[in-house]
């Protein structure tokens, strides 16, 4: 079973002594080894910020959506894999969130950037979208992101100005842990043109 696919119906089925399916007993395991806390996440994410304030676009309430969408993620009979990638993902997008607003209160400037003719390639599935993405990332006039930005589209103030992009080492821990759970993930960005290193398309862009 594929650890983000949750266990059919049947797995519960009362076949252990007390009546406790292999299934419960395996979620409980993995409920307790990854555990999936809104407040703790939110703690962690704004550790890993230092002092400052985090701003909320405007928004209020959205601690409140936040923690109800954590206690749903942490209802659901993902297997232990699942947990810890699902973990991460909520980790890295609530972190991301602090981090633009805060971002957004240091430097009010930003809404009056003008960005002019952007170009956004969207499409079907096997459509050629990725193919074009790529072409037009060619164009020395174009400034296509990549994908280690598109994960963590703010670079963190103390090393934006020296040494190499510390998004690229967070980035590439994600990715690699992707790519050993669904090979087929980073199949073709293995491993001269490293996923975090290349232009992004809508593999990170969607997360």
């Amino acid at each position: 079973v594929h650890p983000l696919q949750p266990f059919s119906p049947r797995a519960f089925a009362a076949d252990a002594p007390g009546g406790r399916s292999f299934a419960t007993q395996y979620l409980e395991g993995a409920r307790r080894l990854v555990p999936i806390d809104a407040k703790e996440l939110e703690g962690s994410a704004e550790a890993s910020l230092g002092a400052g304030s985090s701003g909320d676009f405007g928004d209020p309430g959205w601690r409140e959506r936040f923690r109800a969408l954590v206690d749903t993620v942490d209802s659901a009979p993902y297997h232990a894999v699942g947990r810890l990638i699902t973990r991460q993902e909520l980790w890295r997008a609530l972190r991301t969130r602090l981090l633009l607003a805060r971002t957004l209160t240091d430097h009010p400037e930003i809404p009056d950037q003008q960005i002019t003719a952007p170009l956004v390639v969207t499409g079907p599935a096997r459509s050629g979208t990725s193919i074009l993405y790529e072409l037009l990332s060619l164009d020395p006039t174009l400034r296509a992101p990549l994908a280690s930005e598109a994960l963590h589209p703010v670079n963190f103030a103390e090393t934006a100005t020296r040494g190499p992009d510390p998004r690229i080492a967070m980035a590439e821990c994600e990715q690699e842990l992707w790519a050993d759970v669904q090979p087929e993930f980073g199949f073709d960005t293995w491993p001269e043109n490293f996923a975090t290193k290349r232009e992004d398309d809508c593999r990170c862009s969607i997360s």
